[in-house]
């Protein structure tokens, strides 16, 4: 948001009441979780981007994922999976 500050602080041609945001991946990920906590952006464009991490464990085709860090995450703080998915956040 900083950053998105600075440009139109900077760029008297952008206009803040038009204003999109746009990731893919974990950029996907961070859009999912602006579009549920701010109203700044008229468009939300979001390219693989998981909506719930919890979800994320079973869905992924990379076979060590759900061993490693994710099925520590969701077994040990399951609190702190749901304040960091964008769909429960």
């Amino acid at each position: 948001m900083k950053g998105l500050d600075a440009a139109l602080a900077k760029y008297p041609f952008l206009d803040a009441n038009r204003c999109a945001a746009l990731g893919a991946s974990f950029g996907g990920y961070m859009v999912n979780w602006i579009n549920g906590n701010t109203d700044r952006f008229k468009c939300i464009v979001s390219h693989d981007g998981n909506l719930d991490e919890r979800m994320a464990y079973f869905d992924t085709e990379d076979c060590g994922f759900p061993s490693g860090s994710t099925a520590a995450f969701l077994g040990k703080r399951p609190r702190a999976t749901r304040s960091t998915t964008p769909s429960t956040s």
